[in-house]
């Protein structure tokens, strides 16, 4: 396999150019909601925006496969793409994973093997960067790793990942409930404690006009 890392600003221009009806695009994973460039670029800007010293906000990953590895499966492709955004640290991002089809005219010549595209947002579900220190290198390794796993590995290797994610879904929505309990109580001793003033003054003034 051999990838590439591109970046950029511009969601709207690179989803447009990656669901181009030529491209026998299809959307294969991802944890977007939208299915067109322009509802894909909303999606994208709305947490891109949440960090605005992030300029560079589009991250475009390319990946094709050695003509060797036959026809894979968009099972498999996808399989692959989410490997790929948990170790490069996008698994609290948004990202979208798009196929082509072989005979993409993007290219001079019916190409002999598949490849997908990945579009990550460089701003995180939570406004902070996510570090891109070396990325390269990374998906370099990350690539080699995938090539020696079987595919039952690497499906095991997902449904663990997904379940890390899961438990820190979990325990972050523990830790809000629990900030907005203590806010709760905090607003309601406020108000009581305000209304215990609010009826010494009173007391005050009716003694006083007595």
């Amino acid at each position: 396999m051999i990838g590439n890392i591109t970046k950029g600003s511009d969601f709207g221009g690179i989803c447009a150019y990656l669901l181009h009806p030529n491209k026998q695009a299809q959307i294969i994973g991802g944890n977007v909601a939208g299915t067109t460039p322009g509802e894909l670029e909303a999606e994208f800007m709305a947490f891109a925006s949440l960090n605005q010293r992030v300029k560079k906000v589009v991250n475009h990953l390319s990946l094709g496969f050695a003509p060797e590895d036959g026809l894979v499966t968009r099972e498999m492709q996808e399989r692959i793409g989410e490997r790929i955004m948990r170790e490069l640290g996008y698994g609290n991002a948004q990202y979208l994973i798009v196929a082509h089809g072989r005979n993409d005219p993007g290219h001079d010549t019916l190409h002999d093997h598949d490849h997908i595209h990945i579009v990550a947002n460089a701003v995180d579900l939570d406004g902070k960067w996510v570090d891109d220190f070396q990325s390269f290198r990374r998906l370099e390794k990350v690539l080699r790793q995938i090539e020696q796993m079987s595919e039952q590995d690497l499906l095991a290797h997902i449904r663990y990942q997904r379940s890390l994610q899961m438990e820190a879904t979990r325990q972050q929505e523990a830790e809000r409930r629990q900030q907005l309990t203590e806010t709760i109580k905090q607003q309601e001793a406020e108000r009581k404690r305000q209304s215990a003033e609010n009826l010494e003054g009173f007391k005050e003034r009716i003694q006083a006009i007595l």
